[in-house]
């Protein structure tokens, strides 16, 4: 077949050739193959490329003819991915059988038990020397081909030439791909291609372009992203943000601040966010105007905006933002003032200690308790002789909180500790919002996948441990030295009971999966793929429980530990089928409960965080442990 370079072909493997083995370590060093090099081999006649150029498949071809698999080149259509006739099988299979018998001959020709009238083939050898040849000969292509392996590879990317015509494709995932693949190119020639997708009608399309050229920081770069904060559709005014953030450049300041006064208020969030990641003070003016913003996602951003700012200029605003009508904004300027550290700031986090909210004045003291020595005593001694009774009094209980700690130094140093007593320290706000639950492709009791809405709740971010579970139950024992590992072998209605003292519950199964796979819909805590490195299961070969703190890269993208291995976990449901479950087991009509993540005794890789098991309600096991969630409720939009 004549391959033209303007074309596009499919290259399909008819059989293996003499060693299977070979062509997989061959298939290896391809780049671009529709199929893993396994899978190839196995299904073999297949589609093992589609797409791709003339030039691209005749190499393909003759890279694999050197250990004789045959392999055909056909052009790419829609009826190009069929398997060959039935008389190309049956040639193949031919080819196959012969080479089969030949073995066979060869083979019985050293043990002597070959018989005439069970192989006729035979005769048309002329001497055993022949074949002693031909294996001989056998060995030595495959010997040479090993040695070619070790110096040739392929790749089946398509060219700059290619590229740039996909750009002007019907197809807007194609041109999509195609800026994706050129962004891999070592070449300053192909940025004027990029720009050119910034006018791309499909806003997918413009804002893959802008996330490509977020790597590349030149002035022209620079005008055409900012350019893009005055499209059409806020997706991409969005991503011309973060593009342009990634710049981390004080030149990109200006056009961050334009978007401060964008209609969406996403947009106007993410400018907040990017100029106080930039620290540049350029941008103060407008981050203050953000604290009078209509919705308080946008303030509560550029308070802490202002915190990474640190700029005395500032913390009049932030007082003055202290009566905000929405409790995260109010917490969020209590950080921007603890890490201003100011005596006016001081003040400011004393007078919030009074806030009717109770997350707020427990923010108010951490923050206090959380500034040095040598900032707040003097503050506060001298506030305790304020003529006003609220400060006085407030100032009091502050110096009444902390432990005053002298270490045994030559010049000993007063350290101040705060020592919060709130239940709710150790935990992780996960936001309101729909998210996907359970798993199509996964096992039956998990299907089907399906759409959750569930309001904010805080969860522990970690498993509880045997020292926490000490203080419910004085009776409890452990082995010593195990104080933060998860505590085990406590039946459901004791996980229950301690929930209930601690002033929480045990978490549903959607709370626990949503904590688990984040807005991503991960299918482990961590990302799409299981990696052993990242959480005690089987594979990890612990044999045991790890401290709950373990593995801190194997957190969910909420910052939640150990959601996937050490300990399975009680949750608060009974195990029932899924809405629209066509899955009937016997074991729904038992009152068993649902056990949420993999242990260390449990395989991993046959997991994820849709999996469901279960066990009654009164099982104890060294491999199930829990851990608690608390109800709040998330303000709504505007206040």
């Amino acid at each position: 077949m004549k391959t033209d370079p303007g074309l596009r072909f499919d290259v399909e493997l008819l059989n293996t050739g003499y060693d299977k083995g070979l062509l997989e370590k061959l298939l290896l060093r391809i780049k671009g193959l529709s199929l893993s090099p396994e899978i190839i081999v196995k299904s073999c006649p297949c589609i093992i490329a589609t797409n791709i150029s003339g030039s691209a498949s005749k190499k393909l071809r003759q890279y694999l003819g050197q250990i004789g698999a045959n392999v055909a080149i056909r052009s790419h259509t829609n009826s190009s991915h069929s398997f060959p006739s039935d008389t190309g099988l049956q040639h193949v299979a031919s080819q196959v059988a012969s080479a089969s018998v030949m073995g066979t001959v060869l083979r019985s020709k050293r043990t002597g038990s070959v018989s005439p009238e069970k192989f006729p083939s035979i005769g048309r050898l002329s001497s055993a020397r022949q074949a002693v040849q031909q294996e001989t000969q056998a060995v030595s292509d495959m010997a040479s081909s090993r040695q070619m392996l070790a110096t040739t590879s392929i790749t089946l990317k398509r060219s700059v030439g290619e590229l740039t015509r996909a750009l002007e494709d019907k197809d807007w995932t194609i041109r999509e791909h195609a800026i994706i693949e050129l962004s891999a190119v070592p070449s300053d020639s192909i940025l004027r291609h990029i720009i050119k997708a910034l006018k791309d009608d499909v806003w997918h399309v413009r804002c893959t372009a802008l996330e490509v050229l977020s790597k590349n920081g030149s002035d022209h770069a620079v005008r055409e992203m900012s350019k893009c904060l005055r499209d059409n559709v806020w997706h991409v005014r969005y991503q011309a943000i973060e593009a342009l953030r990634r710049l981390q450049s004080d030149k990109v300041t200006r056009a961050l601040m334009f978007a401060l006064d964008d209609e969406n208020w996403q947009v106007r969030q993410r400018a907040v966010q990017a100029l106080g990641d930039l620290r540049s003070n350029r941008a103060l003016g407008g981050i203050l105007a953000c604290l009078r913003d209509d919705v308080w996602h946008v303030r509560e951003s550029a308070a802490k905006a202002l915190a990474k700012l640190r700029s005395e200029k500032s913390v009049k605003a932030l007082i003055s933002s202290l009566q905000d009508p929405n409790w995260r904004v109010r917490s969020m300027v209590l950080s921007a003032l603890w890490q201003i550290g100011t005596e006016r700031a001081v003040r400011a986090l004393l007078d919030a200690l009074h806030d009717e909210e109770w997350m707020v004045h427990w923010k108010a003291a951490y923050a206090l308790g959380k500034i040095g020595t040598v900032n707040l005593l003097p503050v506060l001694t001298w506030m305790e002789r304020d003529r006003n009774v609220l400060i006085r009094e407030a100032a009091r209980n502050v110096l009444r909180s902390f432990d005053i700690v002298a270490e045994p130094r030559r010049q000993p140093l007063l350290r101040l500790e705060y020592r919060s007593e709130d239940p709710y320290a150790n935990m992780i706000y996960i936001p309101s919002g729909e998210f996907l639950m359970g798993d199509d492709a996964g096992p039956e009791n998990a299907r089907p996948a399906h759409s959750v809405f569930l309001e904010g709740f805080l969860i522990d971010v970690y498993e509880v441990t045997n020292y926490q579970y000490k203080q419910f139950d004085a009776e409890h024992r452990y082995p010593q030295g195990l104080e933060w590992y998860p505590v085990v072998n406590v039946t459901w209605e004791q996980a229950s009971a301690y929930a209930e003292w601690i002033g929480k519950r045990l978490p549903t199964e959607a709370e626990w999966e949503k904590a688990a796979r984040g807005p991503e819909g991960n299918v482990y805590p961590w990302g799409p793929e299981f990696d052993i490195a990242l959480c005690n299961t089987q594979e990890a070969g612990m044999r045991t429980l790890t401290s709950v703190n373990h593995y801190s890269d194997g957190r969910s993208s909420f910052g939640v530990y150990d959601l996937f291995g050490n300990v399975l976990e009680w949750t608060a449901d009974q195990y029932q089928p899924y809405p629209g479950s066509l899955d009937d087991s016997p074991d729904y009509q038992e009152q068993f409960i649902v056990l949420r993540g993999a242990s260390w005794i449990h395989p991993g890789q046959h997991y994820s965080c849709a999996t469901r098991l279960y066990a009654p309600p009164e099982n104890r096991s060294n491999f199930i442990g829990f851990r608690c969630v608390c109800d709040l409720k998330e303000p709504t939009g505007r206040n």
